[in-house]
């Protein structure tokens, strides 16, 4: 496959507006039935710039706008967005984060590509109270919070409570929600 074929496979990702690329994907969007020249192409398209790899697997179309917040979901599934950077996007947490901190089902991991990605591990039973929001998942305010609580409670994560702005909190999906989890919310209130 020579440089004529990457420039029709990056026509075509354009063409449908793709972000991101996986090898599956890959086969299925130029019908490639064989799952090593799907690995070729992968191959070929990253040297020639038409992709970047963002982890093992999964790849940026170049000049694609993905957000931080979408380039977290895609590198690890599932997850969503939670903890000091859903705060800080609720404007709960006023100070800057510089990692895109997630929460998932998967071992907890961190990555590199142009930012940090966090990710923390959480029980199955406690994998919800998240919402679409665009093209990423994101925990809502009160699930946030709780999902700090949690992680600071089990000595994984440091939040300042003192520096959180919980007015725009709702206090009745707060308290159903760390009923649901299992956590005592007095004393952060």
């Amino acid at each position: 496959m020579g440089s004529i074929m990457a420039v029709n496979a990056w026509k075509t990702l354009k063409e449908k507006r793709v972000k991101f690329v996986t090898r599956e994907s890959v086969s299925r969007l130029f019908k490639i039935s064989n799952a090593n020249n799907a690995y070729k192409l992968l191959q070929r398209l990253e040297k020639k710039g038409v992709l970047k790899r963002l982890v093992s697997g999964v790849y940026l179309v170049a000049d694609a706008q993905a957000t931080d917040f979408e380039i977290a979901n895609i590198c690890v599934s599932p997850s969503y967005v939670s903890l000091e950077s859903a705060l800080s996007y609720y404007g709960i947490l006023s100070q800057f984060v510089f990692s895109i901190t997630s929460v998932t089902l998967k071992k907890a991991k961190k990555f590199t590509f142009s930012k940090e990605f966090e990710y923390a591990q959480i029980k199955p039973d406690l994998f919800w109270g998240f919402v679409k929001d665009g093209n990423f998942l994101i925990a809502r305010p009160e699930k946030a919070y709780l999902d700090a609580i949690y992680f600071q409670a089990k000595g994984l994560r440091k939040i300042d409570f003192e520096e959180l702005d919980r007015s725009s909190l709702n206090k009745e999906i707060l308290k159903s929600y760390s009923s649901k989890m299992g956590i005592k919310v007095n004393q952060y209130i």
